[in-house]
Parts: structure tokens; C-alpha cells; sequence
């Protein structure tokens, strides 16, 4: 059955169908069609036709000059031939084909050089040409290199549940398989853009598709206008039902031209009112009764999936909720509609002033919110999104970092931010992109926790850039390591501010309590925002208390590479330190010195130096304390100091 089913949907497919018509209808008046063809193309123009040397050139220059040009657009730009012009090429040749050797109608013109081949037969060529040119393009289709981007789609048909609905939906397509209805049957998925909503439709689909059903997937999006729904819903629902009812298809197309022409305006309503009354014409009741009767015979489940009814304007989504609950009002008709409820309650303030809750419970009898799952799975996903894009050294961090560890502690930060499956794919291709040429050189806890307050806050993160004197300070810890801290209000600020901000403490939380509106962010998410970059700034943070990288955000030479996405002009790479103090000799390990330095870049060689605490061996040992004592006494660029210098503590340490 299946395979018949496949078969009809190949064949009778709009277009095919009617080529298919086309054909048959010259292959039954083929007579009267050749007499026509005879008696205008054939006597007016192809009886001129001569076979000459010229002519003969004229058709190989056509043919070389085409193939040349399919050749060179098909290497430069994809090009490739449609298979809807292939197929009539195709039906051209067949039937050329049919007259050259079969045919007694027509006699062809050869080559003047060849009189075996005919000129005609250049179309089997150039149908080659298109051929090869399809396959060409077809059979190599591009693949994602391993830098891709990664895409935001929903999980397809029998793809991996990663969510862990499938035994929601499986609950649900059992009891939608068990219920039978006089009239349509709506139910409700509600859940914010990005928590899985098509998802646990595909899921639905899966445990939907051994039964007798018939399925219709209508994107109401894709319509022009309000009243373009109604005419696209029948349509669709035209296409999808036509192969199971010799009269539905019709009967579904008179009831929609007549809810179109109702929806007009008043002239249209009162002419056909008139029409109704003179006319045996059938009433929009009557053609809705038919339709019922032969859903009933169909004896099948329509089940109609009208995914994302927040992308639809006010108007649409009156307009999408008026089909549901009147216009298919029909028989065993079940839809299933996502939305994010606040979003359509919302639109409908405007329809229904009086209770837009009460209102959409009467459309959906039931309202699924998806279950809420681990966020730990949100981690993993994000953890396996960047293990394979990014190097193999690089995955025991992204472990830590994503997922935690004993040692690194439970990045509990990421359940708040990550609220579905979109945060996690928006978040994953921005660190692929941002942080590809800065994996040795930056602490990946840190750059996660800046990236999403890129992603979420732009505005934020650009004022922590371009303002960072403004909401950060350099402080020293017990070892005399500069670093970079939140800029903690001064008594005399707090006193002069306002009861309303008087919880603040840091000058960002005050400057964001003050200028939320304006920086496009709620006021109720400027803790969360504080939070997140107390995690690398705060002094009151557990995080803080950790002994920190020499490459943290928080050293103020290493500030900037985090905000650039790469190492800005003589930034002194962690890679290329580490290389020279392991592969240079003691030789070409100072001159590497000399020019770093030379190069403004002293005070990093310190920092660098200062944060070495053990050594590989005595010969690395040696050259550390050698190179110290060559940057100690190189030149400094800074004109209040003759020479670099050491700290006498640190050399000590």
C-alpha cells in the first residue's frame, strides 16, 4: 500500500499531472496536431532549411558554444539545469526521437558532411549536456567543513531526542489516536521561541506516522495577508486530501471561495445573498455539511500542525484562531498549534478586551506547556557543539569550563543562561567564530561568561569595553599581581544618590539602574547581568578567590584580547612564549627578549615571568633565571626608569 501511495504521489504531483494530460491528449488527436505542424512550422520554415557546409558550421559553433558556456557557469557558479526544464527537454527529444525513426510524417535535414546524423539530433546533445550538468551538481553536494557554523534546526523525524519528550508525545499521539470527534479538536504547545516546540512536533509526527492518518503541515507565515490564510489553509489542505475522495477537493474549494467572497465587503455579501435566493447555488452551511460527511467516509484523522503562531501579527493569528474554531470546525479534525502564550495573549488584547486568557482556553481545549528538563543536558549539548569544532587539547577545558569538574567546581552560572536549545546553538557559533585564534591565550571559563553578555547585552558589553576605567579598577592581592576588579562606590557617591539606589555597591550596577531603558535592557535582569561579571570581577565572588591565570581577563594586559577577538598588534602570545622558553637555546631565547622588548612589550614579560613557579627540568630552570636577569637589565621604554627591573620578591619566590 505504501508503495502505491508513493507511486500515485509522484505521478500525480500538479506539474507531472499535467504534462502527463498534455501527452495524452496529443497522443489521442496526434493527427490533427501533425496536420497543424505540417501546414505552419514545417512549410514556412523548416522546408527552407538547407544542408550546407555553413549550416553544418553554424550548428557545431551553436553546440560548442553552448557546451563551453555550461561548462564555465557550471564551475563558477553552481550552475545547474532545474528538473522541471530537464523534464520537458526531455518529453522534446522523446518525441523527436519518435518521428526520426518510427515517424513517416516528417523527413529531417542531415549534415551536409555526414549524412547519418541530422541536424535535429544536436537536441539529444545538448539534452546530454543538461544531464551532465544536473548529476554534476547533484551527486557532490557541499558538506560542512569542521569550522562550520553550526545551524539552528529542530529535530527532524526519528532524529535524537535530546530533550527527553519522546514519552510526552508518545502519552499524546495514543490519546489522540483513541479519541474520535463530531467536530475539531485543538491542542495547544506552549513554550518560548527556542524551547523545542517543532521539535516535539517532529517527535508527535514519529509516533503518529504507522496510523490512519492524514497529516497537513500549514505555515500560515508564508500567507500575504489575513484573508491570504484562508485561501492558502484550503489549498493545502486541498492538496493533502485529494487522494482520498473523488468530490472533497471540490467541495473544500467552493467553501473557501465562498468564505473569501463573505469576507469582502458588504456589496459582495448582499450579492450573494441575492444569488443564494434565486439560485439552487449551495449555501456556505450546506457545503460545510458535505465536507463533514466526507471526512466521515474518509473515515482518516486530519491532524493539521500549524507551528509557530507567535511569528503571525495580530491580525493573522484573529484570523489562524477563527479556523480553528469555527471555519474547519469539521469532523476528526485535530490541530496542533505551537505558540508562546504570553506572545498570542497579547495579540488578541485588541480582539477581546475582556479576557484574552478565558478566550484562548475556549479555542484550545487542551494547552501542553513542554516539560521542563535538566538543564545539565543544555551544558552537554553546548560541551559536544564545541569538542567538535575545536582541537583535541582544547577538550578537557571545555569540559571544565561547560560541565565542571572537582577541580574546577559546577558551572551552575550557565543553567540560568541557557534556557533551551537556541541559547545553547547562539552561544556555541559565537565562541567558535570569536575564539578560534585565541584558545591558547585566554581563559575559556572567562570568555564564555563575556560572550554571553555579548550575545544577550551587546550594549553592556561594549560599555564595559569602551568604559572599562569607568567600572573597573587595578588592585593588587597579597602577591603585588595587578588586576582588574569591580570599581566600588565611594561613601560620599552612595550619599549623594537617591533611596532608590541605595543597594548599589559597584559603579556598573548603579550606572545600569540608572540607564537601563536607554541601554535596551529590563531592569529586572541587571542582577543577573552584575552576577554573571562578579564571576570574573567581583571581590566577594568564590570565583575571585581562585588563584587566577596569568592570561585572565582580569590582568590588565590581557584585557583587550578578550574584547578583539584576536591578539592585537604586539600582544605577546601565550604559544609563542611557551615555544621560545621550551624550543629556543639560552642564545635565541634572549634576543627574543631584546625584541619583545623593543617591541613596548616589558611589562608583559614580567607578568610573564613572575607567574612561572615550576620548571621542566635544570636546563629550563637555568634559562628562566637567565633570561630574568637579561630583561632585568635591558633598556625600559618608560622614561621614569633607566632599565626593566625585577621585583626582588617574586625572583625570591
Amino acid at each position: 500500500m505504501k508503495i502505491i501511495e508513493t507511486i500515485y504521489r509522484i505521478i500525480f504531483k500538479k506539474e507531472r499531472l499535467f504534462i502527463l494530460v498534455i501527452l495524452f491528449i496529443y497522443v489521442l488527436f496526434h493527427k490533427l496536431f501533425e496536420s497543424i505542424l505540417s501546414n505552419t512550422v514545417v512549410k514556412y520554415v523548416f522546408d527552407y532549411v538547407e544542408s550546407t557546409w555553413c549550416n553544418d558550421t553554424l550548428i557545431i559553433l551553436l553546440i560548442a558554444l553552448f557546451g563551453i558556456s555550461a561548462i564555465y557557469r557550471s564551475n563558477k557558479y553552481r550552475f545547474t539545469v532545474s528538473n522541471k526544464v530537464l523534464l520537458i527537454n526531455i518529453l522534446f527529444v522523446l518525441f523527436y526521437l519518435y518521428y526520426r525513426f518510427w515517424g513517416e510524417v516528417w523527413s529531417f535535414k542531415p549534415f551536409y558532411f555526414i549524412n547519418s546524423i541530422n541536424y535535429f539530433d544536436s537536441l539529444v546533445i545538448l539534452l546530454i549536456i543538461q544531464w551532465i550538468l544536473l548529476n554534476k551538481t547533484t551527486l557532490k553536494p557541499a558538506e560542512n567543513k569542521g569550522i562550520s557554523f553550526i545551524n539552528d534546526v529542530a529535530i527532524g523525524k526519528n532524529g535524537t531526542d535530546e530533550l527527553s519528550y519522546s514519552k510526552y508525545a508518545n502519552q499524546l499521539a495514543e490519546r489522540i489516536i483513541s479519541s474520535n470527534f463530531k467536530n475539531s479538536f485543538a491542542i495547544g504547545i506552549n513554550g518560548k521561541w527556542g524551547n523545542g516546540k517543532t521539535s516535539f512536533i517532529n517527535i508527535l509526527k514519529t509516533n503518529l506516522d504507522a496510523h490512519n492518518i492524514i497529516e497537513v503541515d500549514f505555515n500560515p507565515w508564508d500567507s500575504n495577508s489575513p484573508k491570504g490564510i484562508i485561501q492558502d489553509f484550503f489549498e493545502k489542505i486541498q492538496e493533502s486530501i485529494s487522494p482520498y475522495h473523488s468530490t472533497l477537493s471540490k467541495l473544500l474549494n467552493s467553501y473557501s471561495s465562498k468564505l473569501l467572497a463573505i469576507n469582502d465587503n458588504n456589496l459582495t455579501k448582499s450579492f450573494q445573498s441575492i444569488v443564494n435566493k434565486i439560485t439552487d447555488y449551495e449555501t456556505k452551511s450546506s457545503l460545510f455539511y458535505d465536507i463533514n460527511e466526507a471526512l466521515k467516509n474518509i473515515d482518516k484523522k486530519l491532524i493539521i500542525y500549524i507551528d509557530d503562531l507567535d511569528r503571525l501579527d495580530k491580525e493573522e493569528i484573529v484570523e489562524v484562531i477563527r479556523l480553528i474554531r469555527n471555519t474547519a470546525n469539521f469532523c476528526n479534525v485535530f490541530f496542533v498549534v505551537a505558540y508562546d502564550r504570553n506572545y498570542v495573549i497579547k495579540a488578541l488584547e485588541d480582539h477581546n478586551n475582556y479576557n484574552q486568557e478565558q478566550f484562548l482556553e475556549k479555542i484550545f481545549q487542551i494547552e501542553i506547556s513542554l516539560p521542563h528538563f535538566d538543564r545539565i543536558i543544555l551544558r552537554e549539548k553546548l560541551a559536544k557543539m564545541l569538542i567538535e569544532k575545536l582541537p583535541v587539547k582544547h577538550h578537557h577545558a571545555i569540559n571544565d569550563a561547560v560541565i565542571g569538574s572537582s577541580s574546577s567546581g559546577i558551572p551552575t552560572y550557565l543553567n540560568e543562561w541557557l534556557e533551551n536549545l537556541r541559547d545553547v546553538t547562539r552561544l556555541a557559533n559565537g565562541l567558535i567564530l570569536n575564539i578560534q585564534s585565541l584558545l591558547e591565550d585566554v581563559v575559556l571559563s572567562e570568555f564564555i561568561r563575556l560572550e554571553l553578555i555579548r550575545l544577550k547585552y551587546p550594549s553592556v558589553y561594549e560599555l564595559l569595553y569602551k568604559n572599562t576605567e569607568k567600572f573597573l579598577e587595578v588592585t593588587r592581592d597579597e602577591n603585588t599581581y595587578a588586576k582588574y576588579q569591580f570599581k566600588e562606590l565611594e561613601k560620599q557617591e552612595i550619599s549623594e544618590i537617591n533611596n532608590k539606589f541605595k543597594n548599589c555597591k559597584i559603579s556598573l550596577e548603579l550606572y545600569l539602574r540608572m540607564n537601563f531603558s536607554d541601554l535596551s535592557i529590563k531592569e529586572n535582569e541587571i542582577d543577573k547581568i552584575v552576577n554573571l561579571l562578579g564571576g570574573i570581577f567581583g571581590s566577594n565572588q568564590p570565583y575571585y578567590s581562585i588563584k587566577r591565570s596569568h592570561i585572565s581577563v582580569t590582568v590588565p594586559t590581557m584585557f583587550n584580547r578578550y574584547f578583539a577577538y584576536s591578539l592585537s598588534e604586539g600582544s605577546l602570545s601565550e604559544v609563542e612564549f611557551s615555544d621560545a622558553r621550551r624550543l629556543l637555546t639560552q642564545e635565541e631565547f634572549n634576543f627574543k627578549i631584546l625584541e619583545l622588548v623593543k617591541n613596548g612589550l616589558e611589562s608583559e614579560l614580567k607578568y610573564r615571568f613572575e607567574k612561572i613557579k615550576s620548571f621542566d627540568n635544570k636546563e629550563d630552570f637555568e634559562k628562566i633565571i637567565t633570561g630574568i636577569f637579561y630583561l632585568a637589565k635591558q633598556k625600559s621604554k618608560y622614561p621614569n626608569r633607566l632599565q626593566v627591573g625585577f621585583d626582588a620578591k617574586n625572583l625570591v619566590d
